[in-house]
């Protein structure tokens, strides 16, 4: 979640003319897979139907990747925060089958300021653990051209849309001119191959994923000539996900013969429940050699008592950012603070208008 988004009650926020609102997913919370599938199978379906039968949204543009699923709205100005909320929400439910109390626990809302700070924020690739990823823009994009295509996207979410991926052009070129390079993942890897370990070229790696992270985390591989790498998604993506970037597919029934035969798994998915000791164990009671665990993701894909397997080194996103240099980290910094003025004066803008 970007600190930029705020949760807020849509019955104490006050409607105005023309008002956008973010009803979300909480972020990196272990949403069932089945449930992330299928919210992103009938997104086109949801704002559809919510344009067609409620009066209190005029436009919706929803963001579906493999790591959030986002419903961008405007209000009409005759209606209130509550209802439009509440019929969004019985527009998922229709489209998905899941019931309105089960759905509800999944779903945040966010109003006004912290909506663009968040959409810029992640336009700009600055929501995931990894960074420089640059797909999020294309995906902000896309959600942006398909509502347009479909005809649910209204002025004032194409303003906010484009004014987003202006933004993350701007950030994408300061981050050219001034960082080093380095990404997250970058640096995970030169702290996995740091210890005694097979170089990665003679290395099989398991990667937990298949959203913006593992695509840099594959591409990062590819490039330090790592060619045994295999995918797991817990949304079944893995499929797709190696026909467009390499390495082969797992299946859940693959999986754990996969990890046994690992020596290195990356974590980049934070989707799914997180892989516990005992079944690490199990998949690796034959193996006979050392295992590097790299857990990137925000949500963590193992259990933190994986380091206690012998055998097993458990490094996790919070090592690997302390590790990761300073000029990077104050290159972020920045990109963040643009971001910030960018939401502000689109605003200041929207409202003055």
């Amino acid at each position: 979640m970007s600190e930029t988004s705020h949760y807020t009650d849509p019955e104490v926020h006050p409607a105005q003319d023309g008002s956008v609102f973010l009803a979300q997913v909480r972020p990196f919370r272990g949403t069932d897979a089945e449930i992330t599938s299928l919210l992103q199978a009938v997104s086109s379906q949801i704002t559809k139907d919510l344009l067609t039968t409620s009066s209190a949204v005029i436009g919706a543009v929803i963001l579906a990747t493999c790591n959030r699923f986002e419903i961008y709205c405007e209000t009409s100005p005759s209606s209130t925060a509550r209802i439009a909320c509440s019929e969004t929400l019985g527009s998922v439910s229709h489209c998905t089958g899941i019931a309105l109390l089960p759905l509800s626990s999944l779903f945040a809302y966010s109003f006004g300021l912290s909506v663009t700070q968040h959409l810029f924020t992640v336009g700009a690739d600055l929501d995931s653990a990894g960074g420089g990823e640059r797909e999020m823009s294309t995906e902000v994009r896309k959600a942006l051209t398909l509502a347009q295509a479909a005809g649910t996207a209204s002025a004032q979410l194409v303003r906010l849309f484009q004014a987003a991926s202006r933004t993350a052009d701007e950030v994408e070129a300061w981050v050219d001119r001034c960082s080093t390079g380095s990404s997250i993942a970058a640096v995970a890897l030169d702290i996995a191959t740091g210890f005694p370990r097979p170089a990665l070229s003679d290395a099989c790696v398991v990667v937990l994923g298949t959203g913006n992270l593992a695509g840099c985390v594959m591409e990062l591989l590819k490039s330090r000539d790592c060619s045994a790498i295999c995918v797991f998604s817990w949304s079944g993506r893995a499929e797709a996900f190696t026909t467009q970037r390499g390495g082969t597919a797992l299946g859940i029934r693959e999986l754990p013969a996969a990890m046994a035969r690992a020596d290195i798994l990356i974590g980049c998915s934070g989707a799914g429940a997180p892989v516990t000791e005992h079944v690490l164990s199990l998949s690796r009671r034959r193996s006979g050699k050392a295992l590097i665990v790299l857990d990137l993701a925000l949500g963590h894909d193992f259990e933190p008592q994986v380091a206690e397997i012998p055998g097993v080194e458990l490094i996790t996103l919070e090592t690997v950012q302390l590790a990761a240099p300073a000029t990077d980290l104050e290159v972020v910094r920045h990109a963040h603070a643009l971001v910030q003025q960018a939401a502000h004066q689109f605003e200041k803008q929207a409202s003055s208008s």
